[in-house]
């Protein structure tokens, strides 16, 4: 999944993003996550975006900034109306509040009925400069032409469901692992536990997209409150200042390294060097 989270923040941070993108595929709870952490990314105010430190990117974690909006339906199809997309126009033709743009994040575009999409297409074409969209939905091709030409689309992996939600559960599993070995400083199991990525690559990018969203997840719950107490109180209490933010660049900018040629070994040894370089 992080494949395409990657992949934005290389567009951004090239001045090569599109003012529209589109998250498809994956499931809904991970395009969600891949749209607020990009909508981070956009409002960052630090040299490497996103910082995970400055003001902007505090409240985008903690899903309490003012310039990210987020809309949606009620998941029923047809349920993402016109209306609503009159209050995005209304709203987009407002000047941000304190970042240098403003950002909305559309979930799930196609419970979106023809009206809502039509609507949405008349400020695709022509946006305020200070406005950027993120919208995410299961399939670009559930969308009308018109609106897939406006906007850049970002496609998560996918697998057959029964597959990807037994193999999602086991990564997250060592993703939780190595969480909180980190989280107690014990660079002995980090090392255990990462060993049989040696010979597996595909295992390994799993594990990172894993990690990356737990981390960023724990993130929030350390800084709202909002999540699941019984797994992430203890793990957050163990971290402070950008460290979880940094756990979460670092697992992204490996699995980018991944789909390169480089050498999954080194690529390891990168992985735990930097880790435990956050730690100190």
């Amino acid at each position: 999944m992080d494949g395409a989270y990657v992949q934005i923040l290389s567009d951004l941070r090239r001045g090569k993003l599109s003012h529209a993108i589109l998250i498809d595929d994956g499931t809904p709870q991970a395009r969600e996550d891949t749209a607020r952490k990009a909508a981070q990314a956009l409002v960052c105010t630090g040299e490497e975006k996103p910082c995970g430190v400055c003001s902007h990117c505090i409240k985008a974690a903690a899903n309490a900034h003012a310039d990210i909006m987020v809309f949606s339906g009620n998941g029923s199809p047809g349920s993402f109306k016109v209306d609503i997309v009159r209050e995005i126009r209304r709203n987009a033709s407002v000047m941000p509040n304190e970042a240098a743009v403003k950002v909305f994040i559309l979930l799930s575009c196609e419970t979106m009925n023809p009206a809502a999409q039509n609507a949405l297409l008349k400020i695709l074409e022509e946006p305020p400069q200070h406005v950027r969209f993120i919208l995410t939905c299961n399939l670009a091709g559930s969308l009308l032409d018109t609106i897939r030409s406006r906007v850049t689309v970002y496609s998560l992996h996918t697998e057959q469901p029964a597959q990807q939600q037994a193999r999602e559960r086991a990564a997250f599993e060592i993703a939780g692992r190595i969480l909180n070995s980190l989280a107690l400083r014990d660079e002995k199991e980090v090392m255990l536990i990462t060993a049989e990525f040696e010979k597996d690559r595909d295992w390994f990018s799993d594990v990172c997209v894993e990690l990356s969203h737990l981390a960023f997840r724990v993130l929030v719950y350390q800084i709202t409150g909002e999540g699941e107490a019984d797994i992430y109180s203890s793990i957050a209490d163990r971290f402070y200042g950008n460290q979880l933010q940094r756990i979460s660049i670092i697992c992204d900018e490996i699995y980018q390294a991944m789909q390169g040629n480089i050498n999954a070994n080194l690529l390891l040894s990168l992985f735990c060097a930097r880790l435990f370089a956050e730690l100190d």
